[in-house]
C-alpha cells in the first residue's frame, strides 16, 4: 500500500517537475541579468533532478538515481557557482524591447511542440498519454533552449544568454530520453547527454575567460 501511494506521489512529482522546467526555461529566456537567469538555470537543473528522480523511482532505476544526484551537485549547485565570476560583466542580457517578442515565440513554439508531440508519442506508447505529455513538456523545453542560444543576450559584446539556453535544451533533451528510452538504455545516454554542456560552455564562455577576447 505504501508503495502505491508512494508511486502516486511520484508520478505527481514527475509531472510538476517537468511543468516547472518549462516555465523556468521561458523565464530564462525572458531574463533582462545575467543575476537573474543563471539562479533560474540552476532552478530548471534542480526541477530535472526531481524528475529523474521520480523516474528512478517508477523505473526502479538506481543509474537513473546517479543521474539525479549529478544532475543535482552539478548543474544545481556546482556550476551556478562556477558561473558566478563571469555574472558581474555580463549582467545586462536584454533589451526590454525583445522580451515581448521572445515571449511570444516561446508561447508559440511551447504550443506547437506539446500539440505535436504529446499525441505522437503518447500513440507510439500505446495510448499512454502521461508519457506523451511528458515529451511534449520535454521538447518544449528543448525547443526554447534553442531559441535562447541562438538568440543574441546582451546589447553588445558577450553575454551568458546562450550559454544559459544551451543548458536549458540539455536539461529538456535529458528529460526526454529519461522518458522515452528504457531504463537500461536511458542511465547511459542521459550521462552521455550531460557532457554535451562542458564543451558548449567551454566554446562559448571562452572570450569571457582571461586573457581572451573578452578583455
Amino acid at each position: 500500500m505504501s508503495a502505491a501511494i508512494i508511486d502516486v506521489a511520484a508520478r505527481g512529482a514527475l509531472g510538476l517537475a517537468a511543468s516547472a522546467m518549462l516555465l523556468l526555461a521561458v523565464a530564462v529566456l525572458l531574463a533582462r541579468r545575467a543575476t537573474m537567469a543563471v539562479g533560474l538555470a540552476a532552478a530548471h537543473a534542480g526541477c530535472l533532478a526531481a524528475a529523474l528522480l521520480a523516474l528512478a523511482w517508477l523505473q526502479g532505476s538506481v543509474a537513473l538515481l546517479a543521474v539525479a544526484a549529478f544532475t543535482l551537485a552539478a548543474k544545481a549547485i556546482a556550476l551556478p557557482l562556477g558561473l558566478r565570476p563571469f555574472v558581474p560583466a555580463l549582467d545586462q542580457l536584454a533589451a526590454t524591447g525583445r522580451v515581448a517578442g521572445r515571449a511570444m515565440a516561446a508561447v508559440a513554439l511551447a504550443g506547437l511542440a506539446v500539440a505535436v508531440a504529446a499525441p505522437a508519442v503518447g500513440n507510439l506508447a500505446g495510448g499512454n498519454l502521461a508519457v506523451g505529455n511528458l515529451a511534449g513538456l520535454a521538447l518544449a523545453v528543448v525547443a526554447i533552449g534553442a531559441l535562447a542560444a541562438a538568440l543574441p543576450g546582451g546589447d553588445s559584446g558577450p553575454s551568458l544568454g546562450p550559454a544559459l539556453g544551451v543548458l536549458v535544451l540539455e536539461n529538456g533533451l535529458v528529460l526526454a530520453l529519461a522518458v522515452l528510452a528504457p531504463a537500461s538504455v536511458a542511465a547511459p545516454l542521459v550521462v552521455a547527454t550531460a557532457m554535451l554542456p562542458a564543451a558548449a560552455l567551454w566554446l562559448l564562455l571562452r572570450p569571457l575567460l582571461p586573457g581572451r577576447g573578452g578583455g
